[in-house]
C-alpha cells in the first residue's frame, strides 16, 4: 500500500468518525419555494423565485424538543439570461 493510499484511507476513517460524533442538535423546518419563469423578447428570459425559511422544531438527541414555529428568512432571486445562440 503506498503512502497515498495510506493518507487517503486515514483521511475517510477520521472524516466517518467526526461525522458519526459530531452532531448532537437538530432542527426541522419547511423551504417553500415559488420559482416562475418567463421569456421575453430578443432572447431574453427571466427567473424570479421566492424562497421562505420555516422551522417547527429544534432540540438536542435525546433531550428536549422546542416545538415552537420560527419564521427564520425570506430569499428573492432575480435572473435574467440571453441566448447567444
Amino acid at each position: 500500500m503506498s503512502i497515498r493510499s495510506l493518507a487517503i484511507l486515514i483521511a475517510i476513517v477520521l472524516v466517518e468518525f467526526n461525522a458519526a460524533h459530531a452532531q448532537t442538535t437538530f432542527q426541522f423546518g419547511g423551504l417553500p419555494a415559488l420559482n416562475v419563469n418567463k421569456k421575453l423578447q430578443k432572447n431574453w428570459s427571466l427567473n424570479t423565485k421566492i424562497e421562505s425559511r420555516q422551522l417547527f422544531q429544534r432540540g438536542v438527541l435525546s433531550g428536549d424538543i422546542d416545538r415552537t414555529y420560527e419564521y427564520v428568512l425570506t430569499d428573492f432571486s432575480f435572473i435574467a439570461a440571453k441566448r447567444l445562440a
